[in-house]
Protein backbone atom coordinates (compact mmCIF):
# COMPACT_ATOMS: atom_id res chain seq x y z
CA UNK A 1 0.00 0.00 0.00
CA UNK A 2 1.24 3.47 -1.03
CA UNK A 3 2.52 5.81 2.45
CA UNK A 4 2.34 9.28 1.67
CA UNK A 5 4.70 9.57 5.13
CA UNK A 6 7.15 6.79 3.22
CA UNK A 7 6.40 4.54 6.27
CA UNK A 8 5.07 0.67 5.76
CA UNK A 9 1.78 -0.97 5.37
CA UNK A 10 1.39 -1.38 8.82
CA UNK A 11 1.45 2.04 10.31
CA UNK A 12 -0.48 3.62 7.25
CA UNK A 13 -3.39 1.37 7.80
CA UNK A 14 -2.82 2.03 11.68
CA UNK A 15 -2.71 6.41 10.85
CA UNK A 16 -6.09 5.47 8.58
CA UNK A 17 -7.73 3.75 11.60
CA UNK A 18 -6.93 6.47 14.35
CA UNK A 19 -8.01 9.38 11.02
CA UNK A 20 -11.04 7.34 11.07
CA UNK A 21 -11.84 7.06 14.56
CA UNK A 22 -11.18 11.03 14.54
CA UNK A 23 -13.86 11.77 11.97
CA UNK A 24 -16.21 9.52 13.64
CA UNK A 25 -15.36 10.93 17.08
CA UNK A 26 -16.16 14.77 15.09
CA UNK A 27 -19.37 14.02 13.90
CA UNK A 28 -20.62 12.73 16.63
CA UNK A 29 -19.69 15.94 18.86
CA UNK A 30 -20.78 17.87 16.78
CA UNK A 31 -24.57 16.53 16.70
CA UNK A 32 -25.07 14.14 20.13
CA UNK A 33 -27.48 16.57 21.34
CA UNK A 34 -30.06 15.51 18.71
CA UNK A 35 -30.11 12.32 20.69
CA UNK A 36 -32.08 14.45 23.49
CA UNK A 37 -34.73 16.01 20.70
CA UNK A 38 -38.24 14.89 20.17
CA UNK A 39 -39.70 14.12 16.86
CA UNK A 40 -38.64 16.84 14.49
CA UNK A 41 -39.23 17.91 11.14
CA UNK A 42 -43.10 18.48 9.68
CA UNK A 43 -42.99 15.01 8.11
CA UNK A 44 -40.88 12.80 10.37
CA UNK A 45 -44.10 11.21 11.78
CA UNK A 46 -45.75 10.90 8.44
CA UNK A 47 -43.34 9.32 6.86
CA UNK A 48 -43.19 6.52 9.67
CA UNK A 49 -46.50 6.25 9.67
CA UNK A 50 -46.65 5.14 5.98
CA UNK A 51 -43.33 3.20 5.78
CA UNK A 52 -44.92 0.55 8.28
CA UNK A 53 -44.14 -2.97 7.14
CA UNK A 54 -46.25 -5.09 9.74
CA UNK A 55 -47.61 -7.61 7.04
CA UNK A 56 -46.36 -8.17 4.22
CA UNK A 57 -49.26 -6.08 2.47
CA UNK A 58 -47.83 -3.18 3.53
CA UNK A 59 -44.95 -4.03 2.59
CA UNK A 60 -45.68 -4.08 -0.86
CA UNK A 61 -47.85 -1.11 -0.32
CA UNK A 62 -44.99 0.69 0.62
CA UNK A 63 -42.42 -0.25 -1.98
CA UNK A 64 -45.37 -0.04 -4.52
CA UNK A 65 -46.34 3.37 -3.72
CA UNK A 66 -45.23 7.17 -4.12
CA UNK A 67 -43.19 8.75 -1.20
CA UNK A 68 -46.27 9.57 1.69
CA UNK A 69 -48.74 8.43 -0.10
CA UNK A 70 -52.39 9.03 0.47
CA UNK A 71 -50.99 12.79 1.83
CA UNK A 72 -51.37 16.07 0.28
CA UNK A 73 -48.09 15.80 -0.03
CA UNK A 74 -48.82 13.27 -2.83
CA UNK A 75 -51.74 14.85 -3.80
CA UNK A 76 -50.73 18.27 -4.21
CA UNK A 77 -47.27 18.56 -3.79
CA UNK A 78 -45.24 15.98 -5.37
CA UNK A 79 -44.69 12.54 -6.30
CA UNK A 80 -41.61 10.63 -5.31
CA UNK A 81 -40.31 7.40 -5.06
CA UNK A 82 -37.85 6.86 -2.51
CA UNK A 83 -38.59 3.32 -0.75
CA UNK A 84 -34.85 2.76 0.27
CA UNK A 85 -35.62 5.93 2.58
CA UNK A 86 -39.15 4.19 3.19
CA UNK A 87 -37.17 0.97 4.71
CA UNK A 88 -35.04 3.03 7.36
CA UNK A 89 -37.82 4.11 8.73
CA UNK A 90 -39.74 0.88 8.94
CA UNK A 91 -36.58 -0.73 10.52
CA UNK A 92 -36.77 2.44 13.18
CA UNK A 93 -40.31 1.75 13.86
CA UNK A 94 -39.83 -2.13 14.24
CA UNK A 95 -37.01 -1.48 16.30
CA UNK A 96 -37.87 1.61 18.73
CA UNK A 97 -41.53 2.54 17.86
CA UNK A 98 -42.03 5.88 18.88
CA UNK A 99 -39.12 6.64 20.68
CA UNK A 100 -37.49 9.29 19.13
CA UNK A 101 -34.44 8.58 20.58
CA UNK A 102 -34.29 5.50 18.47
CA UNK A 103 -34.63 7.85 15.49
CA UNK A 104 -32.04 10.28 16.17
CA UNK A 105 -29.62 7.71 16.98
CA UNK A 106 -30.18 6.04 13.49
CA UNK A 107 -29.85 9.83 11.95
CA UNK A 108 -26.40 10.24 13.74
CA UNK A 109 -24.34 7.21 12.64
CA UNK A 110 -25.94 7.54 9.19
CA UNK A 111 -24.04 10.56 9.65
CA UNK A 112 -20.87 9.38 10.91
CA UNK A 113 -21.12 6.66 8.27
CA UNK A 114 -21.00 9.13 5.72
CA UNK A 115 -18.40 11.05 7.61
CA UNK A 116 -16.21 8.04 7.61
CA UNK A 117 -16.57 6.90 4.05
CA UNK A 118 -15.78 10.74 3.03
CA UNK A 119 -12.86 10.40 4.28
CA UNK A 120 -12.16 6.96 2.52
CA UNK A 121 -12.90 8.56 -0.82
CA UNK A 122 -10.57 11.23 -0.30
CA UNK A 123 -7.67 9.05 1.30
CA UNK A 124 -8.00 6.34 -1.61
CA UNK A 125 -7.96 9.09 -4.17
CA UNK A 126 -5.01 11.35 -3.16
CA UNK A 127 -3.66 8.73 -1.02
CA UNK A 128 -3.25 10.91 1.64
CA UNK A 129 -4.70 10.00 4.58
CA UNK A 130 -4.28 13.95 6.63
CA UNK A 131 -6.27 14.97 3.61
CA UNK A 132 -8.70 12.52 4.12
CA UNK A 133 -8.78 13.26 7.53
CA UNK A 134 -9.48 16.79 7.13
CA UNK A 135 -12.13 16.57 4.58
CA UNK A 136 -14.00 13.92 7.11
CA UNK A 137 -13.96 16.34 9.53
CA UNK A 138 -15.04 19.25 7.28
CA UNK A 139 -18.13 17.36 5.87
CA UNK A 140 -19.17 16.08 9.52
CA UNK A 141 -19.63 19.87 10.85
CA UNK A 142 -20.46 21.77 7.71
CA UNK A 143 -23.13 24.31 9.04
CA UNK A 144 -25.24 22.30 5.88
CA UNK A 145 -25.28 19.60 8.15
CA UNK A 146 -27.50 21.54 10.73
CA UNK A 147 -30.64 21.57 8.37
CA UNK A 148 -30.14 17.16 7.59
CA UNK A 149 -28.93 15.35 10.61
CA UNK A 150 -31.30 16.77 13.89
CA UNK A 151 -34.55 15.91 11.54
CA UNK A 152 -35.23 12.04 10.68
CA UNK A 153 -37.71 13.35 7.95
CA UNK A 154 -34.11 14.64 5.83
CA UNK A 155 -32.30 11.40 6.30
CA UNK A 156 -32.77 10.50 2.07
CA UNK A 157 -30.05 13.02 1.74
CA UNK A 158 -27.87 10.87 3.69
CA UNK A 159 -28.68 7.79 2.42
CA UNK A 160 -27.89 9.60 -1.21
CA UNK A 161 -24.40 10.48 0.17
CA UNK A 162 -23.33 6.95 2.02
CA UNK A 163 -24.55 4.53 -0.94
CA UNK A 164 -23.31 7.30 -3.80
CA UNK A 165 -19.98 7.05 -2.15
CA UNK A 166 -20.18 3.13 -1.83
CA UNK A 167 -20.72 2.93 -5.40
CA UNK A 168 -17.77 5.04 -5.93
CA UNK A 169 -15.59 3.09 -3.70
CA UNK A 170 -15.99 -0.13 -5.09
CA UNK A 171 -15.51 0.92 -8.22
CA UNK A 172 -12.26 1.95 -8.09
CA UNK A 173 -11.86 -1.36 -7.12
CA UNK A 174 -13.08 -2.38 -10.31
CA UNK A 175 -10.60 -0.31 -11.44
CA UNK A 176 -7.55 -1.72 -9.98
CA UNK A 177 -5.37 -3.49 -12.68
CA UNK A 178 -4.24 -5.92 -10.58
CA UNK A 179 -7.58 -7.66 -9.63
CA UNK A 180 -9.11 -11.11 -11.15
CA UNK A 181 -11.98 -10.61 -14.05
CA UNK A 182 -14.28 -12.69 -11.36
CA UNK A 183 -13.25 -9.97 -8.30
CA UNK A 184 -13.96 -7.56 -10.59
CA UNK A 185 -17.36 -8.51 -11.65
CA UNK A 186 -18.46 -8.70 -8.01
CA UNK A 187 -17.28 -5.50 -7.54
CA UNK A 188 -18.81 -4.03 -10.36
CA UNK A 189 -22.01 -5.74 -9.40
CA UNK A 190 -21.75 -3.98 -6.16
CA UNK A 191 -21.40 -0.77 -7.31
CA UNK A 192 -24.10 -0.92 -9.36
CA UNK A 193 -26.39 -2.08 -6.51
CA UNK A 194 -25.24 0.77 -4.51
CA UNK A 195 -26.22 3.16 -7.06
CA UNK A 196 -29.39 1.72 -6.82
CA UNK A 197 -30.06 2.04 -3.40
CA UNK A 198 -28.93 5.88 -3.69
CA UNK A 199 -31.63 6.97 -6.22
CA UNK A 200 -34.03 4.54 -4.56
CA UNK A 201 -33.42 6.90 -1.29
CA UNK A 202 -33.06 10.00 -3.23
CA UNK A 203 -33.43 11.29 -7.06
CA UNK A 204 -30.28 13.25 -6.58
CA UNK A 205 -28.49 9.34 -6.77
CA UNK A 206 -28.21 9.55 -10.19
CA UNK A 207 -24.82 11.21 -9.96
CA UNK A 208 -22.98 8.33 -8.97
CA UNK A 209 -22.86 6.97 -13.23
CA UNK A 210 -21.41 10.37 -14.50
CA UNK A 211 -18.92 10.29 -11.49
CA UNK A 212 -18.01 6.98 -12.30
CA UNK A 213 -17.65 7.94 -16.07
CA UNK A 214 -15.58 10.76 -14.85
CA UNK A 215 -13.25 8.54 -13.01
CA UNK A 216 -13.03 5.99 -16.28
CA UNK A 217 -11.96 9.07 -18.30
CA UNK A 218 -9.25 10.18 -15.90
CA UNK A 219 -7.87 6.22 -15.95
CA UNK A 220 -7.86 6.09 -19.54
CA UNK A 221 -6.08 9.10 -19.70
CA UNK A 222 -3.41 8.06 -16.95
CA UNK A 223 -3.48 4.65 -18.55
CA UNK A 224 -3.52 5.92 -22.13
CA UNK A 225 -5.96 3.84 -23.60
CA UNK A 226 -6.12 4.36 -27.74
CA UNK A 227 -9.72 5.63 -28.92
CA UNK A 228 -11.14 2.22 -29.70
CA UNK A 229 -9.86 0.82 -26.19
CA UNK A 230 -11.45 3.45 -24.85
CA UNK A 231 -14.74 3.21 -25.80
CA UNK A 232 -14.78 -0.43 -25.63
CA UNK A 233 -13.56 -0.35 -22.26
CA UNK A 234 -16.18 2.71 -21.26
CA UNK A 235 -18.98 0.88 -22.91
CA UNK A 236 -18.30 -1.96 -20.67
CA UNK A 237 -18.58 -0.03 -17.63
CA UNK A 238 -21.83 2.01 -18.82
CA UNK A 239 -23.57 -0.74 -19.44
CA UNK A 240 -24.99 -2.17 -16.12
CA UNK A 241 -25.49 1.39 -15.18
CA UNK A 242 -27.11 1.81 -17.96
CA UNK A 243 -29.52 -1.13 -17.64
CA UNK A 244 -30.38 -0.57 -14.04
CA UNK A 245 -31.41 3.45 -15.46
CA UNK A 246 -33.73 2.20 -17.22
CA UNK A 247 -35.68 -0.47 -15.47
CA UNK A 248 -35.83 2.08 -12.53
CA UNK A 249 -37.18 4.38 -14.40
CA UNK A 250 -39.84 1.72 -15.84
CA UNK A 251 -40.62 0.52 -12.17
CA UNK A 252 -40.53 4.49 -11.31
CA UNK A 253 -43.40 4.84 -13.99
CA UNK A 254 -45.62 2.26 -13.24
CA UNK A 255 -45.73 3.04 -9.61
CA UNK A 256 -45.98 7.05 -10.00
CA UNK A 257 -47.83 7.13 -13.32
CA UNK A 258 -44.53 8.84 -14.90
CA UNK A 259 -41.75 10.34 -13.66
CA UNK A 260 -42.83 12.31 -10.54
CA UNK A 261 -41.41 15.40 -9.01
CA UNK A 262 -42.92 18.60 -7.85
CA UNK A 263 -46.76 19.49 -9.48
CA UNK A 264 -47.64 22.59 -10.27
CA UNK A 265 -48.25 25.60 -8.42
CA UNK A 266 -45.52 27.29 -6.36
CA UNK A 267 -43.57 24.46 -5.67
CA UNK A 268 -42.67 23.88 -9.14
CA UNK A 269 -41.77 28.03 -9.26
CA UNK A 270 -38.07 27.91 -11.20
CA UNK A 271 -35.31 30.69 -9.96
CA UNK A 272 -33.04 32.30 -12.25
CA UNK A 273 -29.55 30.36 -13.05
CA UNK A 274 -27.28 32.85 -11.39
CA UNK A 275 -29.11 33.26 -8.30
CA UNK A 276 -29.56 28.70 -8.31
CA UNK A 277 -25.88 29.35 -8.76
CA UNK A 278 -25.45 31.37 -5.64
CA UNK A 279 -27.06 30.11 -3.06
CA UNK A 280 -25.33 26.91 -4.20
CA UNK A 281 -21.43 28.08 -3.69
CA UNK A 282 -22.03 30.22 -1.05
CA UNK A 283 -24.13 28.03 0.93
CA UNK A 284 -20.93 25.54 0.97
CA UNK A 285 -18.57 28.56 1.44
CA UNK A 286 -19.91 31.09 3.12
CA UNK A 287 -22.83 30.10 4.96
CA UNK A 288 -23.55 32.60 7.46
CA UNK A 289 -21.93 36.26 7.38
CA UNK A 290 -19.32 36.09 9.86
CA UNK A 291 -18.17 39.81 8.98
CA UNK A 292 -21.62 41.08 9.50
CA UNK A 293 -22.51 39.03 12.21
CA UNK A 294 -19.19 39.63 14.61
CA UNK A 295 -18.93 43.51 14.19
CA UNK A 296 -22.52 43.89 14.75
CA UNK A 297 -23.45 45.84 11.14
CA UNK A 298 -26.00 44.47 8.66
CA UNK A 299 -24.49 44.73 4.75
CA UNK A 300 -26.36 44.11 2.21
CA UNK A 301 -25.53 40.86 1.17
CA UNK A 302 -26.81 39.54 -2.04
CA UNK A 303 -25.59 37.20 -4.44
CA UNK A 304 -23.39 39.25 -5.86
CA UNK A 305 -21.14 38.62 -3.93
CA UNK A 306 -20.27 35.24 -5.83
CA UNK A 307 -18.66 37.59 -8.28
CA UNK A 308 -16.21 38.42 -5.85
CA UNK A 309 -15.48 35.34 -4.10
CA UNK A 310 -15.92 32.54 -6.82
CA UNK A 311 -12.95 34.91 -9.50
CA UNK A 312 -10.70 35.10 -6.21
CA UNK A 313 -11.11 31.75 -5.40
CA UNK A 314 -11.15 29.97 -8.73
CA UNK A 315 -7.73 32.13 -9.28
CA UNK A 316 -5.79 31.27 -6.19
CA UNK A 317 -6.92 27.76 -7.15
CA UNK A 318 -5.37 27.53 -10.85
CA UNK A 319 -2.61 28.89 -9.34
CA UNK A 320 -1.92 26.25 -6.88
CA UNK A 321 -2.38 23.76 -9.51
CA UNK A 322 0.26 24.91 -11.46
CA UNK A 323 2.60 26.65 -8.41
CA UNK A 324 2.60 23.78 -5.71
CA UNK A 325 5.08 21.50 -6.26
CA UNK A 326 5.43 22.17 -10.52
CA UNK A 327 2.87 19.01 -11.07
CA UNK A 328 1.57 20.75 -14.64
CA UNK A 329 0.61 17.03 -15.31
CA UNK A 330 -2.44 17.61 -13.42
CA UNK A 331 -4.42 14.42 -14.23
CA UNK A 332 -1.49 12.27 -14.02
CA UNK A 333 -1.06 12.57 -10.44
CA UNK A 334 -3.21 11.19 -7.16
CA UNK A 335 -4.09 15.10 -6.02
CA UNK A 336 -4.91 16.01 -9.62
CA UNK A 337 -7.27 13.16 -9.82
CA UNK A 338 -8.73 14.22 -6.43
CA UNK A 339 -9.39 18.15 -7.96
CA UNK A 340 -10.74 16.53 -11.36
CA UNK A 341 -13.01 14.00 -9.40
CA UNK A 342 -14.37 16.62 -6.93
CA UNK A 343 -14.54 19.35 -9.62
CA UNK A 344 -16.82 16.73 -11.61
CA UNK A 345 -18.93 16.01 -8.75
CA UNK A 346 -19.52 20.07 -8.13
CA UNK A 347 -20.29 20.41 -11.75
CA UNK A 348 -22.83 17.41 -12.13
CA UNK A 349 -24.78 18.56 -8.88
CA UNK A 350 -24.72 22.26 -10.16
CA UNK A 351 -26.34 20.71 -13.89
CA UNK A 352 -28.78 19.12 -11.74
CA UNK A 353 -29.75 21.99 -9.66
CA UNK A 354 -30.30 24.52 -12.54
CA UNK A 355 -32.33 21.78 -14.09
CA UNK A 356 -34.81 21.64 -11.40
CA UNK A 357 -34.97 25.57 -11.10
CA UNK A 358 -33.46 25.63 -7.68
CA UNK A 359 -31.67 24.91 -4.76
CA UNK A 360 -32.19 24.05 -1.31
CA UNK A 361 -30.05 23.87 1.49
CA UNK A 362 -30.60 20.46 2.76
CA UNK A 363 -29.66 19.11 -0.97
CA UNK A 364 -26.26 20.99 -0.54
CA UNK A 365 -25.55 17.74 1.85
CA UNK A 366 -24.21 15.54 -0.45
CA UNK A 367 -21.73 18.28 -1.85
CA UNK A 368 -20.03 18.67 1.19
CA UNK A 369 -18.13 15.37 0.05
CA UNK A 370 -16.15 17.61 -2.54
CA UNK A 371 -16.39 20.71 -0.89
CA UNK A 372 -14.38 19.03 2.02
CA UNK A 373 -12.09 17.34 -0.38
CA UNK A 374 -10.61 20.53 -2.10
CA UNK A 375 -10.34 22.64 0.91
CA UNK A 376 -8.59 19.69 2.53
CA UNK A 377 -6.31 19.01 -0.43
CA UNK A 378 -5.41 22.65 -0.58
CA UNK A 379 -4.61 23.55 3.21
CA UNK A 380 -2.46 20.88 3.29
CA UNK A 381 -0.80 20.88 -0.06
CA UNK A 382 0.27 24.40 0.74
CA UNK A 383 0.93 24.19 4.43
CA UNK A 384 3.48 21.32 3.81
CA UNK A 385 4.86 23.02 0.49
CA UNK A 386 5.68 26.37 3.27
CA UNK A 387 6.80 24.13 5.66
CA UNK A 388 9.10 22.47 3.89
CA UNK A 389 10.46 25.63 2.21
CA UNK A 390 14.08 26.90 3.56
CA UNK A 391 13.38 30.07 2.75
CA UNK A 392 10.04 31.87 1.28
CA UNK A 393 11.11 32.83 -2.69
CA UNK A 394 9.26 34.93 -4.59
CA UNK A 395 7.36 32.15 -6.55
CA UNK A 396 5.58 31.31 -2.76
CA UNK A 397 4.05 34.16 -1.84
CA UNK A 398 0.56 32.53 -4.42
CA UNK A 399 1.06 29.19 -2.00
CA UNK A 400 1.11 31.35 0.88
CA UNK A 401 -2.10 33.69 -0.32
CA UNK A 402 -3.72 30.21 -1.49
CA UNK A 403 -3.00 28.91 2.32
CA UNK A 404 -4.50 32.15 3.73
CA UNK A 405 -7.37 32.18 2.05
CA UNK A 406 -8.12 28.33 2.64
CA UNK A 407 -7.13 28.65 6.54
CA UNK A 408 -9.68 31.50 6.65
CA UNK A 409 -12.39 29.68 4.83
CA UNK A 410 -12.03 26.31 6.78
CA UNK A 411 -11.45 28.03 10.23
CA UNK A 412 -14.73 30.13 8.98
CA UNK A 413 -16.94 27.28 8.69
CA UNK A 414 -15.65 25.28 12.45
CA UNK A 415 -16.44 28.68 13.92
CA UNK A 416 -19.98 28.61 12.54
CA UNK A 417 -20.22 25.23 12.77
CA UNK A 418 -22.90 22.63 14.88
CA UNK A 419 -19.64 21.80 17.05
CA UNK A 420 -19.06 25.42 17.99
CA UNK A 421 -22.34 26.54 18.16
CA UNK A 422 -25.74 24.74 19.86
CA UNK A 423 -28.11 25.51 16.73
CA UNK A 424 -31.02 24.31 18.60
CA UNK A 425 -33.89 25.71 16.42
CA UNK A 426 -35.10 22.18 15.93
CA UNK A 427 -34.55 21.04 19.79
CA UNK A 428 -37.38 24.15 19.76
CA UNK A 429 -39.43 22.73 17.25
CA UNK A 430 -39.73 19.60 19.08
CA UNK A 431 -40.25 20.56 21.85
CA UNK A 432 -43.32 22.46 20.76
CA UNK A 433 -44.09 19.32 19.05
CA UNK A 434 -44.11 17.39 22.10
CA UNK A 435 -46.43 19.34 23.81
CA UNK A 436 -48.97 20.14 20.86
CA UNK A 437 -49.42 16.44 19.39
CA UNK A 438 -49.74 14.41 22.68
CA UNK A 439 -52.50 17.46 23.50
CA UNK A 440 -53.98 16.68 20.14
CA UNK A 441 -54.34 12.73 20.76
CA UNK A 442 -55.46 12.87 24.34
CA UNK A 443 -58.39 15.41 23.27
CA UNK A 444 -59.19 13.09 20.25
CA UNK A 445 -59.56 10.18 23.02
CA UNK A 446 -61.24 12.35 25.13
CA UNK A 447 -63.88 13.77 23.58
CA UNK A 448 -64.25 10.10 22.23
CA UNK A 449 -64.45 10.97 18.10
CA UNK A 450 -65.42 8.53 15.29
CA UNK A 451 -62.68 6.89 14.14
CA UNK A 452 -62.84 8.50 10.31
CA UNK A 453 -63.65 12.35 11.38
CA UNK A 454 -62.69 14.82 9.66
CA UNK A 455 -60.87 17.36 11.54
CA UNK A 456 -59.90 21.03 10.82
CA UNK A 457 -56.36 21.84 12.48
CA UNK A 458 -56.41 26.09 14.22
CA UNK A 459 -53.31 27.25 15.61
CA UNK A 460 -50.69 25.14 13.45
CA UNK A 461 -47.07 27.25 14.77
CA UNK A 462 -45.92 29.08 11.81
CA UNK A 463 -42.96 28.25 9.94
CA UNK A 464 -39.80 30.83 11.09
CA UNK A 465 -39.14 33.58 8.53
CA UNK A 466 -36.09 31.92 6.32
CA UNK A 467 -32.52 33.95 6.08
CA UNK A 468 -31.84 34.54 2.45
CA UNK A 469 -28.40 33.27 0.38
CA UNK A 470 -26.69 33.61 4.04
CA UNK A 471 -27.35 33.51 7.51
CA UNK A 472 -27.15 36.34 9.43
CA UNK A 473 -26.04 34.43 12.57
CA UNK A 474 -25.05 30.46 12.82
CA UNK A 475 -28.61 29.10 13.26
CA UNK A 476 -30.95 26.00 11.21
CA UNK A 477 -32.72 28.23 8.77
CA UNK A 478 -35.24 25.59 6.92
CA UNK A 479 -36.69 24.83 10.52
CA UNK A 480 -40.89 23.59 10.37
CA UNK A 481 -42.64 23.15 13.47
CA UNK A 482 -45.77 20.04 12.63
CA UNK A 483 -48.15 20.55 9.59
CA UNK A 484 -51.96 19.22 9.16
CA UNK A 485 -51.10 15.60 8.34
CA UNK A 486 -48.59 15.64 11.43
CA UNK A 487 -51.53 15.99 13.64
CA UNK A 488 -53.43 13.06 11.97
CA UNK A 489 -50.03 10.77 11.58
CA UNK A 490 -49.60 11.33 15.11
CA UNK A 491 -53.60 10.33 16.31
CA UNK A 492 -53.18 7.54 13.87
CA UNK A 493 -49.94 5.73 15.35
CA UNK A 494 -51.04 6.82 19.17
CA UNK A 495 -54.54 5.15 18.40
CA UNK A 496 -53.90 2.36 15.52
CA UNK A 497 -58.30 2.14 15.25
CA UNK A 498 -58.52 6.15 14.29
CA UNK A 499 -58.74 6.86 10.53
CA UNK A 500 -59.02 10.92 11.08
CA UNK A 501 -58.12 13.07 8.35
CA UNK A 502 -56.88 16.63 8.76
CA UNK A 503 -56.94 19.91 6.88
CA UNK A 504 -55.62 23.57 7.80
CA UNK A 505 -58.44 25.04 9.07
CA UNK A 506 -57.04 29.28 9.77
CA UNK A 507 -54.36 30.98 9.79
CA UNK A 508 -50.57 29.90 11.73
CA UNK A 509 -49.92 31.46 14.61
CA UNK A 510 -46.18 32.74 15.25
CA UNK A 511 -44.40 31.41 18.28
CA UNK A 512 -42.18 33.25 20.71
CA UNK A 513 -38.91 31.64 22.33
CA UNK A 514 -39.84 30.80 25.58
CA UNK A 515 -41.13 27.52 26.72
CA UNK A 516 -44.74 26.50 25.46
CA UNK A 517 -47.37 24.56 27.28
CA UNK A 518 -49.87 23.90 24.11
CA UNK A 519 -53.22 22.84 25.04
CA UNK A 520 -55.30 21.61 22.47
CA UNK A 521 -59.22 21.62 22.29
CA UNK A 522 -61.90 20.28 20.17
CA UNK A 523 -65.55 21.37 18.93
CA UNK A 524 -67.57 20.39 16.07
CA UNK A 525 -68.09 22.75 12.85
CA UNK A 526 -71.07 24.95 12.77
CA UNK A 527 -72.59 22.51 9.82
CA UNK A 528 -71.84 19.56 12.26
CA UNK A 529 -69.77 17.75 9.84
CA UNK A 530 -66.35 18.15 10.74
CA UNK A 531 -64.53 18.98 13.86
CA UNK A 532 -62.45 21.62 14.61
CA UNK A 533 -59.08 20.99 16.75
CA UNK A 534 -57.85 24.34 18.24
CA UNK A 535 -54.03 24.45 19.71
CA UNK A 536 -53.84 27.59 21.83
CA UNK A 537 -50.20 28.70 23.70
CA UNK A 538 -49.61 30.81 26.66
CA UNK A 539 -49.76 34.60 25.32
CA UNK A 540 -46.33 35.23 25.94
CA UNK A 541 -44.95 32.07 23.86
CA UNK A 542 -47.97 33.25 20.37
CA UNK A 543 -47.24 36.87 18.94
CA UNK A 544 -49.84 38.20 17.80
CA UNK A 545 -49.61 38.81 13.73
CA UNK A 546 -50.59 41.75 11.78
CA UNK A 547 -54.63 42.38 11.55
CA UNK A 548 -55.58 40.01 14.64
CA UNK A 549 -54.83 36.60 13.12
CA UNK A 550 -53.63 35.84 16.26
CA UNK A 551 -56.95 35.98 17.75
CA UNK A 552 -58.20 33.79 14.54
CA UNK A 553 -55.88 31.30 16.07
CA UNK A 554 -56.77 31.18 19.95
CA UNK A 555 -53.50 33.25 20.81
Amino acid sequence: MFSPTGRGEGSSNLAALVAAGVVVAVAVLTHYEILTYWFTGSDTLTLVEKSRMRTPAEAWTVFSSPLMYGTNFSIIVALFYRPVANLSYAIDFALWGLDPFGYHLTDLLLHAIASVLTFAFVRRVSKDTLVGALAGCLFALHPITAEVVPTPARRHDVLTTIFVLVSLLLFFRVAAENRSRRRRWLFLAGSVFAYLLAVGAKEIGVLAPPLVGAWFLLLAYDRRYSVPEALWRGLKVATPYTLVTLAYLWWRYQVLGGLGGYRGGPWKTSEPLLEVLSKYLLSLLYPVDLAGWLLSYQLPLVPNVLYVLVPVALGLFAYAVVRIEAYRDLLASDRGRLVAISLAWLAVLGAIFVGFGRYSLRSGYVALVPTGALLSLLLVRTGRELYSSDRLSKGALGTVGIFLLTGALVCSLVFVSPLVYPYDDWERAGDVASEALPAAADTYEREDLPPRSVIAIAGIPRRPGSPGVVAKRPQARTIAFFYANTVASWIRLTHPDSRVATYVGGPTVPIGEQAVNVNATIEQTTDRRHYQLRFRYPPENATRPPNGAGAANGS
